[in-house]
Protein backbone atom coordinates (compact mmCIF):
# COMPACT_ATOMS: atom_id res chain seq x y z
CA UNK A 1 0.00 0.00 0.00
CA UNK A 2 1.55 3.41 -1.46
CA UNK A 3 1.32 6.57 1.35
CA UNK A 4 3.01 9.95 0.66
CA UNK A 5 3.24 12.53 3.87
CA UNK A 6 3.20 16.35 2.71
CA UNK A 7 5.58 17.99 5.38
CA UNK A 8 4.24 21.57 5.06
CA UNK A 9 0.64 20.02 6.84
CA UNK A 10 2.22 16.80 8.35
CA UNK A 11 -0.73 15.15 6.46
CA UNK A 12 -0.24 11.48 5.12
CA UNK A 13 -2.13 10.69 2.10
CA UNK A 14 -3.12 6.74 0.84
CA UNK A 15 -3.30 5.94 -2.46
CA UNK A 16 -6.86 6.59 -4.05
CA UNK A 17 -7.26 3.17 -5.74
CA UNK A 18 -6.70 1.17 -2.34
CA UNK A 19 -9.56 2.75 -0.31
CA UNK A 20 -11.93 3.57 -3.16
CA UNK A 21 -12.82 1.78 -6.10
CA UNK A 22 -13.14 4.47 -9.44
CA UNK A 23 -14.27 4.33 -12.70
CA UNK A 24 -11.50 5.66 -15.47
CA UNK A 25 -13.94 8.69 -15.98
CA UNK A 26 -12.78 9.75 -12.32
CA UNK A 27 -9.54 9.62 -13.07
CA UNK A 28 -9.67 11.49 -16.76
CA UNK A 29 -11.51 14.29 -14.41
CA UNK A 30 -8.65 14.39 -11.75
CA UNK A 31 -6.18 14.61 -14.69
CA UNK A 32 -8.01 17.49 -15.97
CA UNK A 33 -8.53 19.10 -12.42
CA UNK A 34 -4.73 18.89 -11.75
CA UNK A 35 -3.59 19.80 -15.42
CA UNK A 36 -2.98 23.43 -14.74
CA UNK A 37 -0.47 22.31 -12.16
CA UNK A 38 0.88 19.14 -14.41
CA UNK A 39 0.95 20.27 -17.85
CA UNK A 40 1.36 23.88 -17.08
CA UNK A 41 2.28 25.22 -20.52
CA UNK A 42 -0.22 23.28 -22.05
CA UNK A 43 -4.30 23.91 -22.86
CA UNK A 44 -6.11 20.53 -21.74
CA UNK A 45 -8.80 19.46 -23.54
CA UNK A 46 -11.53 16.76 -23.75
CA UNK A 47 -11.28 14.88 -27.28
CA UNK A 48 -14.12 12.44 -28.27
CA UNK A 49 -13.64 12.53 -31.96
CA UNK A 50 -13.30 9.30 -33.46
CA UNK A 51 -9.71 8.74 -35.39
CA UNK A 52 -8.72 6.52 -38.14
CA UNK A 53 -5.44 5.77 -40.04
CA UNK A 54 -4.75 4.22 -43.37
CA UNK A 55 -4.31 0.17 -43.37
CA UNK A 56 -5.92 0.09 -40.28
CA UNK A 57 -9.91 -1.05 -40.10
CA UNK A 58 -11.37 0.18 -36.95
CA UNK A 59 -11.25 3.87 -35.83
CA UNK A 60 -10.39 4.73 -31.96
CA UNK A 61 -10.77 7.58 -29.67
CA UNK A 62 -8.55 9.26 -26.88
CA UNK A 63 -9.68 10.84 -23.88
CA UNK A 64 -7.62 13.88 -23.75
CA UNK A 65 -5.81 15.96 -25.98
CA UNK A 66 -2.75 18.47 -24.98
CA UNK A 67 -1.98 22.02 -27.35
CA UNK A 68 1.41 23.72 -25.82
CA UNK A 69 0.05 27.56 -25.89
CA UNK A 70 2.41 28.26 -28.23
CA UNK A 71 1.35 26.03 -30.67
CA UNK A 72 4.47 24.21 -31.40
CA UNK A 73 3.10 20.89 -30.06
CA UNK A 74 0.06 18.71 -29.36
CA UNK A 75 -0.52 15.27 -28.16
CA UNK A 76 -3.30 13.36 -28.22
CA UNK A 77 -4.33 11.18 -24.82
CA UNK A 78 -5.16 7.55 -23.77
CA UNK A 79 -6.20 7.69 -19.92
CA UNK A 80 -6.08 4.02 -18.58
CA UNK A 81 -6.87 2.97 -15.50
CA UNK A 82 -4.52 -0.32 -14.37
CA UNK A 83 -5.03 -3.73 -16.05
CA UNK A 84 -3.47 -6.70 -17.22
CA UNK A 85 -4.82 -6.68 -20.94
CA UNK A 86 -2.99 -4.19 -22.62
CA UNK A 87 -4.13 -5.34 -26.25
CA UNK A 88 -7.03 -2.59 -27.13
CA UNK A 89 -4.67 -0.01 -25.73
CA UNK A 90 -1.59 -0.94 -27.95
CA UNK A 91 -3.97 -1.02 -30.65
CA UNK A 92 -5.37 3.05 -30.10
CA UNK A 93 -1.81 3.74 -29.68
CA UNK A 94 -1.26 2.83 -33.33
CA UNK A 95 -4.27 4.49 -34.65
CA UNK A 96 -3.24 7.38 -32.72
CA UNK A 97 0.01 7.82 -34.13
CA UNK A 98 -0.84 7.58 -37.32
CA UNK A 99 -4.19 8.88 -37.73
CA UNK A 100 -5.30 11.00 -40.75
CA UNK A 101 -5.94 14.63 -39.49
CA UNK A 102 -8.55 16.48 -40.73
CA UNK A 103 -7.49 19.67 -40.05
CA UNK A 104 -10.46 21.65 -40.29
CA UNK A 105 -12.54 18.69 -38.72
CA UNK A 106 -11.03 18.82 -35.45
CA UNK A 107 -10.14 22.17 -35.45
CA UNK A 108 -13.76 23.08 -35.69
CA UNK A 109 -14.00 20.68 -32.97
CA UNK A 110 -11.59 22.34 -30.32
CA UNK A 111 -12.70 25.86 -30.45
CA UNK A 112 -16.03 24.86 -29.59
CA UNK A 113 -15.02 22.58 -26.75
CA UNK A 114 -12.91 25.22 -25.63
CA UNK A 115 -15.43 28.09 -25.64
CA UNK A 116 -17.01 25.41 -23.26
CA UNK A 117 -14.07 25.71 -20.80
CA UNK A 118 -13.11 29.13 -21.00
CA UNK A 119 -9.88 28.55 -22.77
CA UNK A 120 -8.73 30.61 -25.11
CA UNK A 121 -7.40 28.98 -28.28
CA UNK A 122 -6.35 31.22 -31.03
CA UNK A 123 -8.01 29.54 -34.03
CA UNK A 124 -5.58 30.82 -37.21
CA UNK A 125 -2.36 29.05 -34.95
CA UNK A 126 -4.70 26.19 -33.87
CA UNK A 127 -5.05 25.44 -37.58
CA UNK A 128 -1.63 26.37 -38.65
CA UNK A 129 -0.68 23.64 -36.10
CA UNK A 130 -3.18 20.64 -37.00
CA UNK A 131 -1.69 21.26 -40.60
CA UNK A 132 1.84 22.12 -40.38
CA UNK A 133 3.13 19.47 -36.77
CA UNK A 134 2.92 15.97 -36.37
CA UNK A 135 0.75 14.71 -33.29
CA UNK A 136 2.33 12.75 -30.35
CA UNK A 137 0.17 10.15 -28.21
CA UNK A 138 0.86 10.34 -24.13
CA UNK A 139 -0.53 7.25 -22.44
CA UNK A 140 -1.69 7.80 -18.58
CA UNK A 141 -1.96 5.16 -16.38
CA UNK A 142 -2.83 5.24 -12.84
CA UNK A 143 -0.47 2.28 -11.43
CA UNK A 144 3.05 1.39 -12.93
CA UNK A 145 2.54 -1.71 -15.68
CA UNK A 146 5.99 -4.14 -16.33
CA UNK A 147 8.80 -3.59 -18.50
CA UNK A 148 7.22 -5.51 -21.55
CA UNK A 149 4.55 -3.72 -21.90
CA UNK A 150 6.54 -0.60 -21.19
CA UNK A 151 8.87 -1.15 -24.40
CA UNK A 152 5.58 -2.06 -26.27
CA UNK A 153 4.30 1.71 -25.78
CA UNK A 154 7.33 3.36 -26.91
CA UNK A 155 8.03 0.91 -29.87
CA UNK A 156 4.57 2.12 -30.92
CA UNK A 157 5.94 5.45 -30.57
CA UNK A 158 3.73 6.87 -27.23
CA UNK A 159 5.40 8.66 -24.20
CA UNK A 160 4.34 6.98 -20.78
CA UNK A 161 3.27 8.64 -17.39
CA UNK A 162 2.51 7.30 -14.53
CA UNK A 163 -0.07 9.68 -12.26
CA UNK A 164 -1.18 8.22 -9.38
CA UNK A 165 -3.88 9.50 -7.11
CA UNK A 166 -4.38 9.98 -2.91
CA UNK A 167 -6.47 11.38 -0.91
CA UNK A 168 -6.08 12.16 3.06
CA UNK A 169 -8.59 11.60 5.60
CA UNK A 170 -9.90 15.22 5.65
CA UNK A 171 -11.08 14.32 1.89
CA UNK A 172 -7.95 16.86 0.45
CA UNK A 173 -6.21 15.30 -2.83
CA UNK A 174 -2.37 14.63 -4.13
CA UNK A 175 -0.93 13.24 -6.44
CA UNK A 176 2.12 11.33 -7.84
CA UNK A 177 3.44 11.80 -11.28
CA UNK A 178 6.48 10.00 -13.15
CA UNK A 179 7.39 9.15 -16.08
CA UNK A 180 7.42 11.07 -19.27
CA UNK A 181 5.42 13.40 -20.10
CA UNK A 182 5.71 16.99 -21.52
CA UNK A 183 8.24 19.63 -20.28
CA UNK A 184 8.28 23.02 -21.79
CA UNK A 185 12.08 23.57 -21.49
CA UNK A 186 13.49 26.78 -21.17
CA UNK A 187 17.66 25.76 -21.29
CA UNK A 188 19.05 22.88 -20.94
CA UNK A 189 22.72 21.75 -20.84
CA UNK A 190 24.86 18.64 -21.50
CA UNK A 191 26.77 17.12 -18.80
CA UNK A 192 30.03 14.97 -18.65
CA UNK A 193 31.19 13.20 -15.50
CA UNK A 194 34.36 14.00 -14.24
CA UNK A 195 35.23 12.48 -11.17
CA UNK A 196 31.92 11.53 -9.75
CA UNK A 197 30.85 15.52 -10.51
CA UNK A 198 28.76 16.46 -13.71
CA UNK A 199 30.51 19.41 -15.51
CA UNK A 200 28.10 21.62 -17.20
CA UNK A 201 28.60 22.66 -20.78
CA UNK A 202 26.16 25.45 -20.63
CA UNK A 203 26.88 27.33 -17.64
CA UNK A 204 23.71 30.09 -18.77
CA UNK A 205 21.11 27.25 -17.17
CA UNK A 206 22.36 28.05 -14.09
CA UNK A 207 21.92 31.45 -11.59
CA UNK A 208 25.97 30.58 -10.61
CA UNK A 209 24.84 32.11 -6.87
CA UNK A 210 22.10 29.28 -6.42
CA UNK A 211 24.48 27.38 -3.67
CA UNK A 212 22.05 24.27 -3.23
CA UNK A 213 20.05 23.16 -6.11
CA UNK A 214 17.02 20.52 -6.25
CA UNK A 215 16.99 18.48 -9.42
CA UNK A 216 14.16 15.72 -10.11
CA UNK A 217 14.81 12.74 -12.11
CA UNK A 218 12.35 9.00 -11.98
CA UNK A 219 10.29 11.21 -9.04
CA UNK A 220 12.86 11.62 -7.11
CA UNK A 221 14.27 14.85 -5.63
CA UNK A 222 18.02 14.99 -4.96
CA UNK A 223 20.47 17.84 -3.73
CA UNK A 224 23.09 19.23 -5.99
CA UNK A 225 26.37 21.59 -4.95
CA UNK A 226 27.46 24.04 -7.61
CA UNK A 227 31.18 24.26 -7.22
CA UNK A 228 33.64 26.52 -9.41
CA UNK A 229 36.94 24.76 -10.24
CA UNK A 230 39.47 26.38 -12.55
CA UNK A 231 36.61 28.16 -14.26
CA UNK A 232 34.31 25.61 -14.81
CA UNK A 233 31.02 24.78 -12.86
CA UNK A 234 30.34 21.35 -11.69
CA UNK A 235 27.53 19.95 -9.52
CA UNK A 236 28.10 17.19 -6.53
CA UNK A 237 25.40 14.92 -5.25
CA UNK A 238 24.63 15.97 -1.55
CA UNK A 239 23.55 12.40 -0.40
CA UNK A 240 22.99 9.34 -2.40
CA UNK A 241 22.85 10.44 -6.32
CA UNK A 242 20.29 8.61 -7.82
CA UNK A 243 22.08 8.64 -11.44
CA UNK A 244 23.73 6.06 -12.65
CA UNK A 245 27.80 6.50 -13.69
CA UNK A 246 27.90 4.63 -16.95
CA UNK A 247 24.99 6.79 -18.63
CA UNK A 248 24.90 10.05 -20.13
CA UNK A 249 22.63 12.96 -19.01
CA UNK A 250 21.24 16.36 -19.57
CA UNK A 251 20.08 19.08 -17.50
CA UNK A 252 17.07 20.73 -18.08
CA UNK A 253 15.40 23.92 -16.31
CA UNK A 254 11.62 23.82 -17.38
CA UNK A 255 9.19 27.39 -17.88
CA UNK A 256 8.75 27.33 -14.02
CA UNK A 257 12.74 27.40 -13.24
CA UNK A 258 12.20 23.66 -11.61
CA UNK A 259 15.50 21.48 -12.74
CA UNK A 260 15.60 18.40 -14.24
CA UNK A 261 17.95 15.26 -15.41
CA UNK A 262 17.48 13.65 -18.37
CA UNK A 263 18.89 10.42 -20.38
CA UNK A 264 20.58 11.67 -23.88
Amino acid sequence: MSRILLSENNSWFDELKIISNYPESHFENEIMRFSKDVFYDYHTLPFKQELSAQDIDKPARPDLILIKKDYQEWWFVEVELYKKNWDHTFFQINVFANAEINKFLIKNYLMRIAQQFDIPLIEESLLIMLDEIKQKVLVIVDEEIDEEKEKKVKELGAKLCYFELYRNTNDENAYRLFGEYPINYESESHLTNEGGQLKLLNENILNLNEGNIKINYNDRISTWILKKKRGKYFLECYGMNPLSTDKVYILIKDSKGKYHFKLN
